[in-house]
């Protein structure tokens, strides 16, 4: 898929959010995305588990950021709640607010989305202003996966 392909797909997801037809969708998409991911984890490092703690990904997050420019993301809610699963793993779910540009809003998730061995996109939600263009404000649920014992 090239990156023009997945800009497009971004899109049209953080489009069609208002919808419900296409929140319906995007949480059958999230369902599928997650049982794939574990399913990877599990094989994956069932014999050699991560070495990332939560901070570490944390620094991901911010770099990918910092990389988009000034004012991108900040912290909203912080939720380090401790979900811990049988295979080993704790998910940690945490809320970002997002103001930026919606093209940037678009390359941020796509960074994001390049490490699904530590973290998945639970929800976006974006509010576009009525006059249109400049900032949009987003939420976004990112849920940490860190493996026990690691740091997390």
């Amino acid at each position: 898929m090239s990156v023009q392909d997945r800009r497009s797909e971004i899109d049209y997801r953080l489009r069609s959010l208002d919808g419900k037809v296409g929140r319906k969708r995007l949480l059958e998409r999230y369902a599928e995305i997650e049982n794939r991911l574990r399913e990877k984890l599990e094989e994956r490092y069932a014999d050699n588990p991560p070495t990332r703690d939560l901070y570490s990904i944390l620094r991901v997050i911010y770099q990918c950021a910092e990389n988009r420019g000034d004012g991108v993301v900040r912290f909203v809610k912080t939720e380090f709640r401790r979900e811990s699963r049988s295979k080993g793993y704790v998910e940690h779910p945490i809320v970002f607010e997002v103001s930026c540009t919606y093209p940037r809003l678009a390359e941020f998730v796509a960074d994001l989305e390049r490490y699904p061995q530590w973290m998945r996109i639970d929800a976006v939600s974006v509010q576009v202003p009525s006059q249109g263009g400049g900032k949009v404000n987003g939420r976004l649920l990112v849920t940490c996966i860190v493996m026990e014992g690691s740091g997390g």
